[in-house]
């Protein structure tokens, strides 16, 4: 469409935004048949232009001989015409005709030209076009929306939001009149970048500005408006001059939007100063306080509860949550109000001191949020379960009067809601509760009272034997002992119990009191008295509240027949024996005398009762019975030990430790009579020795003792026997110390200890009726624990190793191998037996802290040996645990079947298949051709994902083509197998990669191998997994070489599109000229094209040499042999057969 004019054309956008305008409101006038394909622009003159329209129409009916389509031709001349006027005539105007057509066609389609030339005068026109051109050329009255940024950046804070939009509102008011009134202010807002910058954002409204209709042609009113909105900025302080940073604009009718940017920092000149005034004006802040009142609504289907009760449940929240409220912030009173017999309301005032406000009180919106958020966070904190969603209020309002706020907080609750005051309606409902009772026992006797130790001992031990008796909502918290006088004393139990049934109301629970106490009494009984002994009863218990607290109080006196008896049974004493060995060794002489001189010496110089074994009899702490003769036993060439072992019988021994340790004491005073007797002089001043080493198994006392003799100062007069071991020695010069200047010997208790470590072999056994754990589930769990745990055991304690070891079906064992270091030791072995106790201990502990529950009892070993060489400890220590057992390791336990219980997952599975190095690359078009007509569409198509077996994975993706280079491209298939079961047990997790590597073989049999051939078992794809999800990454390259299935048909046009044409299956040919690699993580080192085509040559060009040669080895055969037909016949023969090799060789 060509237009002539005596003025000037009009530009190339304001030609096409009118046609786009007539395009949209008209284009639903067309039929479906008839498409405008594009439009575009040309200018031929100053005062000509052309419009070039491609239109399509489609469904159109035509003669299948192209010689008799005229009618098909007008048809079409018509109906673009028509389509032409539509859209860009006047509608009922005549219409414009086309001044020249021409059509021809081509197969089914019509290919044709239409022209039309329109110039000033002309009565035939696009009308509707010319008036859209005149009305879009024509200024226009608009406006101009515009949003201001102004960007302030500080090395001290920002200020609040609520002081910078009060300091712009304070400006605004002072200032707004100095505008225009084209010009206003819509908003402003605060945002907040950084603690050091922030924004202040205004948006402008500029009324009455000409523009043109077109926007493209708004380049003037832009810059208008970017002027006007800068000089209005500049108004709120005329004396500085802003600066405009950025500025981005854009319009949409007849409105003009744009964005301005300012920013300012510390050191600039040219400021806001007077907004920056403004702010520092209205910053100081007031100390000042808030008075609340908070109404919360509880709706409910339900009668609502008395006035009383909800009272207390407030009351008895506030005692127990008060103190978690801050200084500042107090109730001042809290109300009750019955709106219905549905609905009512809790009604509190709140005082909230020391807060921080504007002076100015348009300027205490932050104030008055923060006071909002003090009297929610209180109010949630008194009555909300603690970490449960905090209730907000639906109707809050605050005013300010001086330097006090004033606030009302509206809530309201109903049936259903989610965010409520939980522990406040928790309070109020029916519960299953529990008690907590405290029961004193008190008894009086007129022999002295037992101790602290011994009273809570016996305790413990009854706890320990009989807490299995009692049901399990029933537990003693602690018990405590008190001294009243020297001859009464208190035990204080502390009971919880649970699951009670109690009624809501306080004044209704007698009930409930009476079966507090009779399952509290019933308790004492099972535990302190004998079984079917005379129950002992409390005094009444007075309880309160949901939680029943009690007390009672039970007193017992001598002569009473109803008392706790097995616990005044286990305070009693016991009798037992007193074990004392005394160990002199005497070490590093430069003589060691026989077993006979020392003997002789003792039986010369030692009273009988020490040196030889007696009969037995009821003894007192200082007359000890001799149960050994003296004995002498060397143990190295220069030392050796001599041997004294003595027993008290029938000695009161306490279960009270305190009481225990003055038994030792009276030991230990009998112990240095006797080693006074041996080792000082009769009539000397008696020396106390060192203390023993005390230990109790049972009702035996063990007191070992070792002394060490080396060369120094002695602390006492040596005895007889003493002074003659000496002599014997060879220290003939010995004599008392105060006879000489430096005395030979002195006497070290336990001196003789060195520093060691200890490896200790662990084996643990479990037994169960089940299958046992994998190697691999057993080593993970006690990984884990490890990772976990292994920092609460001391730096001294390691652990070197862990193994698995499979004893049956039903059994299996853990080893550990545990490092001690730093344990001092005897430097005897044979006095170690304390450090191999330690070692036990030690070891035993750290099992525990790994494998077991914090807290759970603790289980010890069935059997366990100790050995040691020179500073090391070396033992083994045997665990047994099967069903049924109560000290068992449960952590690990716990931690096998977490780990072995497995989880829902998804697959993911990753086919590429690479074709590198090849002499065509193939199109996208080509390649998904190929699939769509030969894969099956559920590999080459999406499907919705569905619950499926391992041998049923959907296609989440089409089949993708990506060209990597010149010669290589790959082809992508992407699988999923949702709701797999999947162990962390790595064992089972490699079978769980199995069965979907055998899907991955399915998957590629389907897509590359030919059907009905048999099935090829590709290489593993490479598994990963997450978490949650197991992902399959396979890549195969195909490079030239040896195939090992029969492809596909796929597969097949694949290779031939790829230009490997000469392709047939490994069955009809010599060299088949592909094989697949699987290349999961390393790239192949592939020749490039260029490498394949010198690997061609190598092998061509030598055969062809060989074999045009071939005729003259045969003639210089000939020639040599005719002297002999036999060898030249057997000779030829063997040529023929060498040429054959070779040239065979030369071509495979």
């Amino acid at each position: 469409m060509v237009s002539n004019s005596s003025s000037p054309v009009p530009t190339e956008s304001l030609v096409l935004s009118a046609i786009q305008t007539l395009l949209n409101a008209r284009i639903t006038n067309f039929t479906d048949s008839v498409k405008v394909l594009n439009f575009t622009y040309e200018k031929i003159s100053d005062t000509s232009y052309a419009l070039n329209f491609t239109f399509n129409i489609s469904n159109m009916s035509m003669p299948e001989n192209p010689d008799f389509r005229n009618d098909s031709y007008n048809q079409v001349k018509s109906i673009i015409n028509n389509a032409l006027n539509t859209l860009l005539n006047e509608p009922g105007a005549e219409p414009f005709q086309p001044q020249s057509s021409f059509f021809t066609s081509s197969g089914n389609q019509v290919n044709g030209d239409m022209e039309y030339h329109f110039q000033d005068g002309d009565t035939k026109t696009p009308a509707a076009f010319l008036n859209e051109l005149k009305a879009q050329s024509t200024p226009i009255s608009g406006s101009a929306v515009v949003q201001i940024i102004m960007v302030f950046s500080s090395s001290s804070p920002v200020p609040t939001e609520s002081l910078v939009l009060s300091a712009i509102q304070t400006l605004l008011n002072a200032r707004l009149t100095n505008l225009t009134d084209s010009v206003k202010v819509l908003n402003f807002t605060y945002q907040k970048i950084s603690n050091t910058s922030y924004a202040v954002i205004f948006t402008w409204n500029i009324s009455n500005i000409r523009m043109a209709k077109n926007p493209n042609l708004r380049n003037d009113t832009y810059n208008q408006v970017k002027s006007i909105i800068n000089n209005a900025v500049s108004v709120h302080d005329p004396v500085h001059i802003s600066i405009l940073t950025n500025v981005q604009k854009r319009s949409s009718g007849n409105q003009v939007k744009g964005d301005m940017g300012y920013h300012f920092q510390d050191g600039d000149t040219k400021t806001p100063a007077a907004f920056l005034n403004e702010l520092k004006a209205q910053s100081t802040p007031i100390s000042g306080s808030a008075v609340v009142q908070t109404r919360m609504v509880f709706s409910s289907s339900s009668p609502v509860p008395t006035e009383s009760l909800v009272l207390s449940a407030i009351q008895t929240l506030l005692n127990a949550r008060l103190t978690n409220l801050t200084d500042s912030v107090k109730v001042l009173n809290f109300t009750y109000q019955k709106i219905s017999n549905t609905s009512y309301a809790v009604i509190f005032t709140w005082n909230v001191r020391n807060i921080r406000m504007a002076k100015n009180p348009n300027l205490r919106n932050d104030t008055y949020n923060q006071v909002r958020s003090i009297i929610n966070n209180a109010i949630n904190t008194l009555l909300n379960e603690p970490g449960a969603e905090k209730f907000e209020p639906q109707i809050p309002s605050f005013t300010s009067s001086g330097n006090q706020v004033n606030g009302y907080m509206g809530y309201h609750f109903q049936d259903g809601d989610t965010k409520t005051p939980a522990a406040f309606i928790n309070e109020l409902r029916p519960v299953s509760g529990s008690a907590v009772v405290q029961a004193r026992m008190v008894f009086s006797s007129s022999s002295p009272v037992p101790t602290e130790s011994l009273v809570l001992s016996a305790t413990q031990t009854l706890l320990n034997a009989r807490l299995t008796n009692l049901t399990d909502s029933v537990k003693v918290l602690n018990f405590t002992y008190q001294k009243i006088s020297n001859t009464s004393y208190a035990v204080i139990f502390t009971w919880n119990v649970r699951n009670i049934s109690m009624a809501k109301n306080p004044n209704l629970r007698n009930d409930t009191y009476n079966q507090v106490q009779s399952i509290i009494n019933r308790a004492i009984n099972t535990l302190l008295n004998e079984p079917g002994a005379e129950k002992f009863e409390p005094q009444i218990p007075l309880p309160s509240r949901n939680q029943v607290n009690g007390y009672m109080e039970y007193h017992f006196h001598d002569g009473d027949t109803k008392t706790p008896a097995a616990f005044i049974n286990e305070l009693r004493p016991v009798l037992g024996n007193v074990l004392i060995n005394i160990h002199l060794l005497f070490k590093n002489f430069t003589r060691v005398p026989s077993e006979a001189e020392v003997l002789k010496a003792a039986n010369a110089l030692l009273d009988p009762k020490i040196r030889r074994a007696r009969d037995l009899t009821t003894k007192k702490l200082n007359d000890p019975v001799s149960i050994q003769n003296v004995t002498y036993q060397k143990i190295e060439n220069n030392s050796y030990i001599i041997s004294f072992g003595f027993q008290i019988s029938d000695v009161t021994i306490s279960k009270d430790i305190q009481l225990r340790n003055e038994t030792y004491d009276l030991i230990q005073n009998t112990i240095n009579s006797l080693l006074n007797d041996i080792l000082n002089a009769k009539g000397a001043t008696p020396f106390v020795f060192p203390r023993a080493n005390y230990t109790l198994n049972g009702n035996e006392i063990v007191a070992n003792f070792e002394y060490v003799f080396v060369e120094g100062d002695t602390k006492w007069t040596p005895s007889g026997f003493l002074s003659e071991i000496l002599n014997i020695r060879g220290l003939s010069t010995f004599n008392t110390p105060s006879a000489q200047t430096e005395p030979p010997v002195y006497i070290v208790l336990d001196s003789w200890c060195r520093s060691g470590s200890a490896v200790v072999q662990i084996m643990m056994v479990f037994s169960s009726s089940s299958p046992v754990p994998t190697e691999s589930l057993v080593l993970s769990a006690i990984q884990s624990l490890l990772n976990a745990r292994l920092t609460n055991l001391t730096d001294s304690v390691k652990v070197l190793n862990f193994t698995y070891k499979k004893i049956s079906d039903t059994s299996y064992a853990v080893n550990f191998t545990f490092n001690i270091s730093n344990i001092s030791m005897p430097e005897n072995p044979e006095l170690r037996n304390d450090t191999y106790n330690q070692v036990k201990s030690i070891i035993n502990n750290a099992l525990n802290t790994l494998l077991n529950k914090p807290g759970a009892e603790s289980f010890q070993p069935h059997d366990f040996s100790f050995m040691s060489s020179k500073n090391q400890v070396k033992g083994d220590m045997d665990y047994h645990f099967q069903d049924g057992d109560t000290k068992t390791p449960a952590a690990f336990i716990n931690e096998l079947k977490a780990q072995s219980t497995p989880i829902l997952g998804n697959v993911l599975i990753h086919i590429r298949l690479v074709f590198k190095n090849l002499s065509r690359v193939p199109t996208e078009a080509e390649v998904l051709k190929a699939a769509n007509a030969l894969l099956d569409a559920k590999i080459r198509t999406v499907r919705d994902l569905t619950t499926q077996k391992l041998n049923e994975p959907v296609s989440i993706r089409n089949v993708t083509y990506q060209k990597t280079d010149n010669n290589s491209y790959i082809i992508s298939f992407v699988f999923q197998i949702s709701d797999v079961n999947i162990s962390k047990d790595i064992q089972l997790m490699n079978q769980t990669f199995n069965l979907i590597q055998n899907t991955i073989n399915i998957l590629l049999n389907t897509i590359l191998n030919a059907k009905g051939a048999a099935p090829f078992v590709f290489p593993r794809a490479n598994y990963t997994f997450n978490g949650t999800v197991v992902v399959a990454d396979s890549e195969y390259v195909f490079v030239e070489g040896e195939t090992k299935w029969t492809p596909s048909g796929f597969l097949s046009a694949i290779l031939n599109i790829s230009g490997l044409s000469n392709f047939t299956t490994p069955a009809a040919q010599t060299t088949p000229p592909v094989h697949v690699v699987l290349r999961p993580t390393v790239q192949i080192n592939n020749t490039t094209s260029g490498g394949n085509a010198a690997w061609i040559l190598a092998i061509i060009i030598p055969c062809s040499i060989v074999i045009i040669l071939i005729p003259c080895w045969i003639l210089l055969c000939c020639l040599l042999c005719g002297c002999c037909a036999g060898l030249r016949r057997r000779y030829n023969r063997r040529r023929s057969y060498n040429v054959q090799r070779t040239t065979q060789n030369g071509l495979f």
